[in-house]
């Protein structure tokens, strides 16, 4: 008996640790909020008088990984947004095909 609960509590042990150690920072879903924040650099040719504080994006991705804007918050944004973020491709694993997200873009006045 006590041979299996030993070979259990290893099992998990390692179990955990594996699972553990794939949570490091290149999985940070912050990085490809990131990574789509880098494809909106040139904002400041926007007139700041008529930007709104924030702006909320909804996307998808295709299934060859690019950024298909649904809907933002923000009408008079659409085609600028859309310029710069449609068929942009980004890779990573915390984002699935075809599944709706929301990205909010905050602006600083």
């Amino acid at each position: 008996m006590k041979f299996i609960k030993h070979t259990l509590t290893i099992c998990t042990l390692v179990i955990l640790f594996t699972t553990n150690n794939t949570l490091n920072a290149s999985n940070n879903p912050d990085n490809w909020k990131s990574t789509i924040l880098t494809y909106l650099t040139d904002v400041d040719k926007l007139d700041k008088a008529n930007l709104p504080d924030k702006v909320l994006v909804d996307f998808i991705l295709n299934e060859q990984g690019q950024i298909m804007i649904l809907s933002t918050s923000y009408p008079s944004m659409d085609g600028w947004l859309k310029q710069r973020l449609n068929y942009k491709t980004i890779n990573h694993p915390e984002l699935q095909m075809l599944e709706k997200y929301t990205l909010p873009i905050l602006f600083e006045q």
